[in-house]
């Protein structure tokens, strides 16, 4: 497979995470920057969701189920 295509597959399946803003609109998240700063909840949206990416990505070069976290399982983890 190509790396244009391998590009193009990785980018369809990041697409089916939320977004950053759309986690900062959540209630839970908004809790969460009433407690701490936004920056330091910023950057723990980031790495969550960096992370996932990285799974992700390994997980389709090695042919495993990619599995897509739901957004409560994305906002307990930061």
């Amino acid at each position: 497979m190509g790396a244009q295509t391998e590009e193009k597959r990785d980018n369809i399946i990041f697409k089916k995470l939320p977004s950053v803003d759309i986690l900062l609109h959540t209630d839970e998240i908004k809790a969460l920057i009433q407690e701490h700063p936004r920056s330091f909840v910023l950057k723990g949206i980031r790495e969550v969701l960096d992370k996932i990416r990285a799974d992700l990505k390994e997980r389709v070069r090695k042919n495993q189920d990619t599995f897509i976290p739901e957004e409560a399982e994305i906002i307990s983890a930061i």
